[in-house]
């Protein structure tokens, strides 16, 4: 067990920069905790971290919970989603996909503040991001494959370059601005790609700001998604969309998204600026198991993600321009240049087999080791 910690510990170290340290919050494996390693909270592995540093979240069988302010350049990576099994009616099946790890984290709750512009969020469960009450830019906030992100904008000035990839489920507010907050908050080059949009994105720039470059890719808007843009400029593609409720649309592209509604008095058009989009989509010979699972013998047969994979003969399939070419592509998060990644799984190696011949080597003889170690870059 040690050896195979080491081992993670040692490919996990050269994975990421040779400059940047690993601190760990909420490991519980080892008898004693590793003085600058492991860490009882997570503002206690912040406020040791330098930037570059990454933090390591681990579940707990309870279900962990961890908050705090970030001033500083971080990766903030949990273990995935759908920890060690997915719940289904009647039945809990292995997910093969991630670290048998004990238990899931339950919510994230974090604040970026001035310091923290460069982080990322990966690989982590019941994500919530806000911003504060800083006249400073925090531009380049990169939130990846994590599941039920929602993101605050509310007080802050110049959230620029933000991006949301891969995440099974995201939503978004940027509310009216408290009454002594007077900051400029202009939001650009705001990207949204290969996410499950479970909730409103509301956007408001009051009292002064503005909108530019904002683009929403292979996303897809479950039903009772409402997109409140207040004129915003953004641009969706290859997205679809189960119903649809927009306003404030007046700066808004579409080109190649699939929609369940008719064409007839549609705010998507194919016309002007938008093209390509596909309109009356039943949604049933669309998806594996979207808007209702398949079932066998009562027991559903998708997990709450892959249920998203695409049916054969579906009518997103290559129905997509990969965004700024004309390469096609297939509509949804599992198509464009960054396909969705099943469970969030965390861009780390994970050790699927290892083998020693006994708990005990002998010096100046050959000890072998035999492991193996799967990549989900």
């Amino acid at each position: 067990m040690r050896k195979t910690l080491l081992l993670f510990l040692l490919t996990t170290l050269a994975w990421h920069s040779t400059n940047a340290t690993i601190r760990r919050v909420g490991y519980t494996a080892s008898a004693q905790p590793v003085l600058g390693l492991d860490y009882g909270n997570f503002q206690a592995a912040h406020d040791a971290a330098a930037d570059g540093d990454t933090i390591q979240l681990y579940p707990t069988a309870a279900g962990a919970t961890y908050t705090g302010t970030i001033d500083t350049r971080l990766v903030i990576m949990g273990p995935g989603y759908l920890n060690n099994s997915f719940y289904i009616t009647g039945a809990e099946l292995a997910n093969f996909n991630i670290q048998n790890l004990v238990g899931f984290i339950a919510s994230c709750d974090f604040t970026v503040n001035l310091g923290s512009a460069g982080t990322i969020f990966q690989s982590i469960n019941g994500l919530t991001v806000r911003t504060t009450n800083r006249l400073e830019a925090l531009p380049n906030i990169t939130i990846n494959r994590c599941r039920n992100v929602f993101v605050q904008f509310d007080n802050s000035s110049n959230c620029n370059g933000w991006t949301v990839s891969q995440c099974m489920g995201f939503y978004a507010t940027q509310n009216n601005a408290s009454g002594s907050f007077t900051g400029n908050r202009t939001i650009t080059n705001l990207l949204v790609t290969n996410t499950v949009i479970n909730g409103n994105i509301t956007l408001s720039t009051s009292p002064t700001g503005t909108y530019s470059g904002n683009k929403i890719y292979n996303c897809i808007a479950i039903s009772g998604v409402q997109f409140l843009l207040n004129n915003a400029a953004v641009a969706f593609q290859n997205c679809i969309f189960d119903g649809q409720s927009f306003t404030g649309t007046t700066n808004t592209t579409f080109v190649k998204n699939l929609t369940t509604l008719a064409a007839s008095g549609n705010i998507i058009t194919n016309t002007g600026s938008n093209s390509g989009n596909l309109y009356s989509q039943v949604l049933a010979n669309v998806f594996n198991g979207y808007p209702s699972y398949t079932q066998t013998a009562g027991v559903n047969n998708q997990t709450p993600d892959n249920r998203f994979i695409l049916k054969t003969g579906s009518t997103a399939i290559g129905a997509g321009f990969i965004p700024g070419t004309s390469n096609v592509t297939n509509c949804g998060i599992y198509g464009g240049s960054t396909p969705y990644i099943t469970a969030g799984t965390p861009p780390i190696p994970v050790y699927n087999r290892f083998n020693a011949p006994s708990a005990v080597f002998i010096t100046g003889q050959p000890y072998t080791i035999t492991f193996s170690i799967t990549n989900y870059n």
